[in-house]
């Protein structure tokens, strides 16, 4: 809904960038339409959220950057009274908290990183606790 208003104007600087370069040594890659579509995700468990979570100056830990500063839906634990490591093993049920097919429709820089670990972690579900 964000981009709706914007929309046209940006087709139409798109289409004038394309005539404009056509003969250029470069291509423009129009991917704004494309993009608008594919922010659903179709699974149902973030593993980057293990291998790259952020640190808030809030001292709490998120989930990734998109989801720093958002309490309800990407914090994972806080380490204001305690250290990152005994937060981190407190609570392996935190790493599950966040669903990505209904907390992330939005852009998401590691969601083909995540298709990837998920399928590798597909042969076996007992290794999603080892990510």
């Amino acid at each position: 809904q964000f981009h709706v208003p914007h929309f046209q104007q940006a087709r139409e600087q798109i289409e004038r960038a394309i005539v404009t370069f056509r003969s250029a040594e470069f291509e423009i890659f129009d991917s704004y339409y494309s993009q608008l579509h594919t922010f659903h995700k179709d699974y149902d468990w973030c593993p980057y959220l293990q291998i790259h979570p952020v640190i808030g100056a809030d001292l709490n830990v998120y989930s990734c950057q998109d989801k720093a500063y958002n309490i309800a839906e990407g914090m994972l634990f806080s380490i204001r009274d305690k250290s990152f490591k005994s937060a981190w093993f407190e609570d392996k049920s935190q790493f599950f908290r966040i669903c990505p097919s209904s907390h992330c429709n939005h852009h998401c820089i590691v969601n083909e990183k995540n298709k990837m670990i998920l399928e590798y972690l597909n042969l076996d579900p007992d290794h999603k606790v080892f990510v």
